[in-house]
């Protein structure tokens, strides 16, 4: 595997990651506002 190509996968993965959490986060606040 290309260096270039691990890297660019790497961040992928990352960036999903960080749009996982970010998700999760909100659905938090949608619980915390409904009092649930």
């Amino acid at each position: 595997m290309d260096v270039l190509e691990c890297f660019i996968k790497f961040s992928m993965m990352f960036s999903m990651s960080i749009q996982f959490y970010k998700s999760l986060c909100v659905i938090q606040q949608c619980f915390a506002y409904l009092g649930v």
